[in-house]
């Protein structure tokens, strides 16, 4: 009887061998983060500054990715997005693009049209990013 449960922990733990990776619109990446902190600086209600804003929000977001740190894969399927890279390299992929694309300090990403993506730091400082989105603010974002 030990089997399942040992199966059903496999599948759902973090870092386990079957949950390392999932797709996301052609994309596969890291499910699970790691060295990888998020901090919310502050957040805009969209639907009241605009009648049709709804519960669309802007925030902005505050990211520090370690060395060895990954930003786990994610869509920006209804969530538009542009990243400033404060400091440091990383190494982005994309499910828009052929190959990983190295982002530097001072580079801007725009990431728009239910792109999937997900981030790594193989450099040896972290990397600081700035990250401003629209969100909807009665869903859970998936980073």
């Amino acid at each position: 009887m030990r089997t399942p449960l040992i199966l059903l922990a496999a599948l759902l733990l973090p870092g386990s061998a079957l949950a390392e990776d999932r797709e996301i619109n052609g994309l596969t990446g890291p499910a699970a983060p790691q060295g990888f902190t998020l901090r919310d600086l502050n957040v805009i209600d969209l639907g009241k500054e605009f009648p049709e804003g709804g519960t669309l929000g802007f925030r902005t977001r505050y990211v520090t990715l370690a060395p060895g740190g990954i930003v786990p894969i994610h869509s920006h399927e209804g969530r538009p997005a542009l990243t400033y890279i404060i400091s440091g390299e990383a190494i982005e992929h994309r499910s828009d693009t052929d190959g990983p694309i190295v982002r530097r300090a001072g580079e801007v990403t725009m990431d728009v049209g239910g792109i999937a993506q997900w981030w790594e730091n193989a450099g040896d400082v972290p990397v600081v990013m700035l990250v401003g989105d629209v969100f909807d603010q009665g869903q859970a974002a998936d980073h």
